[in-house]
């Protein structure tokens, strides 16, 4: 399912990285919790379960927006300029987490606030529910500003980008709405009478 949205990707393999690394750092906080409350054994499915979905959604909504700035970036000479491509990466990346990083900040903050409502239930099974269920979307959070743009980096064009499959297939389809809009804003008279030159 996963390499139908990313794609024949290497970035197929973020959210599975941004899972573990949530999952795990949530169940230690749980772990921590259950020698001071009594835990039910349920927890842990319920932030396996809400951390793998967390992660395949904030990772599809920042992939996805990484690859729109990609293909908004000018294309650099085949040469050796190492520097100016990683600069450029980066600058794709700071993008992304302005614009789609902000969302998933507010949207985890929105999960949070309310499983943390379960915390005032008086069943116990039920507010150590709420506590779990606060916790996985506070530490995906951390890891969407810290781990995500890491791995964005370590991934750059390369990674993130989609294999051919079929003949005529374009490597990243996102690549073809960005020269779309390019060409919008490039209808000059210069630009309609010369039809070789690139717009």
């Amino acid at each position: 399912m996963l390499l139908l949205v990313f794609g024949l990707s290497a970035s197929v393999t973020i959210p599975f990285i941004f899972a573990a690394c949530t999952i795990t750092g949530t169940l230690g906080i749980v772990y921590w919790v259950a020698h001071v409350a009594e835990t039910p054994t349920y927890v842990t499915n319920l932030v396996q379960l809400i951390g793998l979905g967390i992660a395949v959604d904030y990772s599809l909504l920042i992939v996805y927006r990484f690859r729109e700035e990609l293909a908004l970036l000018p294309e650099l000479p085949a040469g050796p300029a190492p520097v100016s491509r990683r600069a450029a990466t980066d600058d794709a990346v700071v993008r992304t987490m302005e614009t789609a990083g902000r969302s998933v900040m507010f949207s985890g903050l929105a999960v949070a606030l309310g499983l943390a409502l379960l915390i005032a239930m008086p069943l116990p099974f039920i507010a150590m529910m709420g506590i779990a269920g606060f916790l996985i979307p506070i530490v995906s959070i951390a890891a969407a500003a810290t781990l995500q743009p890491a791995l964005l980096s370590l991934y750059g064009r390369r990674g993130v980008a989609r294999k051919r499959i079929l003949p005529g297939e374009p490597l990243d389809p996102d690549q073809g709405l960005g020269r779309v809009s390019r060409g919008r804003s490039c209808a000059t008279p210069s630009c309609s009478s010369s039809p070789a030159r690139a717009c």
